[in-house]
């Protein structure tokens, strides 16, 4: 019980503050007598005592210290004076007494507050007690159950020694075997990279940084860390070269292990954006490089020393020898860009389930993943090909083709129109900027041309002799060098016309089902399946291939004679195709009744003639190509008749002596008057853009004598004049339906008139 009590007290003593200690223990000490004041009483007089909280802070602070090696009584005794006076004293110790009181009165209040918290503790030590004794009881049973095992199962704890000593063997090696591993990882990794197995590089390294975090308490496998980091950046690298090098080359199987890959990396989505900055560098590059394979000598030092020079000023270095090679060169490389981008879309189209496996819970995030990369990819249709047709227009914009040869520049629009095709087939773009550019140069190209031509055709009238040119019975138009590229684009739209309705008019190829495209040459349609191995669209010839005229009559030969060796075969599938098929058409009677007449002499035409059809075919295939300004092609070509007529009115219609109001109908005499004011040139107008478009009046040639009267003052001449301005008129009208395919339908009316007022009444 006393123990209990000595424990209670020292917990009061804890939670209340340290009681100031009174009174003296010197025996020997003896106070004097002071009035009103008991040394030994325990209470004071109440008359003159202060509030508590007062005599509370009047209390000393040394009172309150903790220090164990305080001496209340040393304190007390420090402070006298000495001289004592017993007066101060008894003052003094009246005081302590009060603060004795008021403390002890406190304390007693504090024990009471905290009575409820003490039997609480209380009961709580003795719990605490109770289970400190049970604990005990546990250990020596426990030692004793010990003791007991160790002396009867000994061998058993050493075998379970042994085997606990063996598993941390054995975890211990798996670990130094997985360091190691890890530590050659570098070996693995090359090896696979070089083997083409990019999900194996990736799934190495994922597998090698989990197990580092697992092992990186070990400090060789912390500094490994570190490492494994900059080998999967290296390996990222790695990956992207090969993703840049898909741009030129597609490679399903190679492509599929790149998916695979960043699939693992969870960088899909990552992987296509930079896809399409690779294939816009490629384009870029590409462009770049063959530009400047073409550039002189001097221009690719100066080209190197200047490395800001751009693609645009390059262009103008590329003479005019060069640039066709240039631009077949630079439009194959661009294809291959653009047919592996076809195919990269080709490929992850395939990539989407069936609707079977669509019914079945898939993975929603690579749902979203394929979701993105789809529109990714044919959003960035369009923006491929832009840069592509950017880099060609270009390059036709900053070169010179005024001084081309018809030949070659045919050629060129024949590249630029197939390119136009690949586009639309790519992406089904227009090719807006590809057309303007090209436009833009065939109109330039175009007006000097015209030009020379109405020159060239002033200079065969004024040295023609009005013969007969010997051609054979079976001539046909489409049997000159210059149709070789329209003849089965007419025999198509022939055969078109003949069934089905016309078509509106389209900037698109001729005939849609015919195997030969819109630059005459057998290839079109299907480049991303045709070319999808080898070859692209621009490495055959873009023409046909070039059979030799057979027209011209053996003279002095009969009947079979007017036939070479291949006229049976060709001859008659060309008269099948160009000639029956009329048979049945009312607005070309003219051609049917040619059919039979082939058959007894021969059409009268000229050498003259002859050049101006050779020069329709030429139109002809510039307005196929050039559709935007067909109108204007065609316009320019019934020019060549006009000139024509107009000349052989001026040969052998004006000497004569009966007046032209009479000789002519009234149609015909304003025909050759709106000829005479809009094609003529005047000598004695001097306004230059009047004249610029003209041509000279031209002048009868000095070997043609239209004066002798023993030959009929030139009626053979006048005769095959008039038969041979007959015979073009009939060519033309032959050409009139495709004529009109070629303009858009509101510009029919145009090519009606010149048919209607010239071709009718000639």
């Amino acid at each position: 019980m006393d123990e209990l009590k000595h424990k209670i007290l020292n917990l009061i003593n804890k939670q209340s503050p340290k009681i100031p200690s009174m009174g003296f223990s010197d025996p020997s000490y003896h106070f004097s007598q002071v009035e009103n004041l008991s040394i030994n009483s325990k209470t004071v007089t109440e008359s003159d005592r202060p509030a508590d909280q007062d005599i509370l802070e009047s209390i000393e602070a040394a009172y309150f210290s903790m220090n164990d090696d305080f001496d209340i009584c040393r304190f007390e005794l420090s402070k006298l004076t000495n001289v004592l006076e017993c007066d101060q004293i008894q003052r003094d110790f009246k005081n302590l007494k009060q603060q004795h009181q008021v403390v002890s009165k406190k304390v007693l209040q504090l024990i009471l507050e905290h009575q409820n918290a003490c039997n609480k503790e209380f009961t709580q030590m003795q719990g605490i007690q109770e289970k400190l004794n049970e604990a005990f009881d546990l250990c020596k049973t426990s030692r004793r159950d010990l003791a007991v095992a160790e002396k009867q199962f000994s061998d058993s704890l050493g075998i379970l020694a042994n085997y606990r000593k063996r598993k941390l063997v054995q975890n211990l090696l798996k670990s130094l075997i997985t360091i190691r591993n890890l530590h050659h990882t570098d070996a693995k990794l090359h090896k696979l990279l070089e083997e083409e197995n990019y999900p194996g590089a990736i799934e190495l390294l994922l597998e090698c940084k989990i197990s580092a975090n697992t092992y990186r308490h070990f400090t060789c496998v912390a500094a490994l860390t570190n490492k494994l980091q900059e080998t999967l950046e290296y390996t990222e690298q790695q990956l992207d070269r090969v993703l840049a090098q898909i741009c030129y080359y597609f490679d399903s199987s190679k492509y599929n292990k790149l998916q695979m890959a960043y699939k693992l990396l969870g960088k899909t989505q990552i992987a296509v954006d930079h896809l399409h900055m690779h294939y816009i560098s490629a384009i870029y590059n590409t462009a770049l490089n063959i530009v400047h394979m073409y550039v002189s000598t001097s221009e690719v030092m100066e080209t190197t020393d200047n490395t800001k020079k751009i693609y645009k000023n390059m262009c103008l270095s590329v003479n005019q020898e060069s640039f066709i090679p240039c631009l077949i060169d630079l439009c194959k490389a661009l294809f291959k860009i653009v047919l592996s981008y076809h195919q990269l879309v080709k490929w992850h189209n395939q990539q989407e389930p069936s609707n079977d496996e669509q019914a079945k819970v898939v993975d929603i995030e690579d749902s979203f993943n394929k979701q993105y990369i789809k529109q990714k990819l044919e959003h960035n249709l369009v923006k491929i090909w832009q840069d592509v047709q950017s880099k060609v227009s270009n390059l036709l914009l900053n070169s010179d083709l005024a001084m081309y040869k018809f030949d070659q520049f045919v050629q060129v629009l024949g590249i630029v129109h197939r390119l136009i095709n690949v586009g639309e087939e790519f992406c089904g773009s227009k090719s807006q900027e590809l057309q303007e550019s090209i436009k833009k140069q065939s109109d330039n190209y175009f007006k000097n041309y015209h030009a020379q031509r109405l020159d060239e055709l002033k200079i065969f009238l004024e040295n023609e002799s009005w013969e007969i040119c010997p051609v054979k019975p079976t001539f046909e138009i489409t049997q000159l060098h210059e149709f070789r590229s329209l003849r089965s684009a007419l025999k198509n739209f022939k055969n078109r016309q003949k069934y089905i309705q016309p078509v509106p008019y389209s900037n698109s190829s001729d005939c849609n089902s015919s195997n030969h495209s819109q630059d005459g040459s057998t290839i079109t349609g299907n480049y991303f399946i045709r070319y999808v191995e080898h070859g692209t669209p621009f490495d055959s010839a873009l023409d046909e291939t070039i059979i030799e005229e057979d027209i011209l009559a053996n003279i002095g030969d009969e009947g079979s004679c007017y036939f070479s060796e291949d006229s049976e075969e060709e001859n008659e599938e060309l008269k099948k195709d160009f000639v029956d098929e009329f048979a049945d058409d009312p607005k070309m009677p003219v051609q049917s009744e040619k059919r039979e007449k082939h058959s007894i002499k021969a059409p009268i035409l000229t050498n003259t003639t002859l050049t101006v059809l050779r020069q329709i075919g030429k139109y002809l295939q510039m307005s196929r190509l050039l559709r935007p300004i067909a109108l204007e092609i065609l316009l320019c070509m019934n020019q060549l008749f006009d000139y024509y007529m107009y000349a052989v009115h001026e040969f052998f219609s004006v000497d004569l002596t009966v007046s032209s109001n009479n000789l002519y109908t009234p149609k015909l005499n304003s025909v050759l008057k709106r000829i005479s004011d809009n094609l003529i040139k005047d000598n004695s107008c001097g306004d230059e853009l009047k004249v610029k478009d003209r041509v000279l009046k031209p002048i009868l040639s000095e070997i043609v004598d239209l004066k002798r009267p023993e030959q009929l003052h030139g009626l053979a001449e006048r005769t095959v004049a008039v038969e041979s301005v007959v015979f073009l008129s009939k060519q033309y009208e032959f050409l009139q339906e495709y004529m009109e395919y070629l303009v858009p339908p509101q510009n029919k009316i145009i090519l009606q008139q010149f048919f209607n007022q010239v071709c009718r009444y000639v």
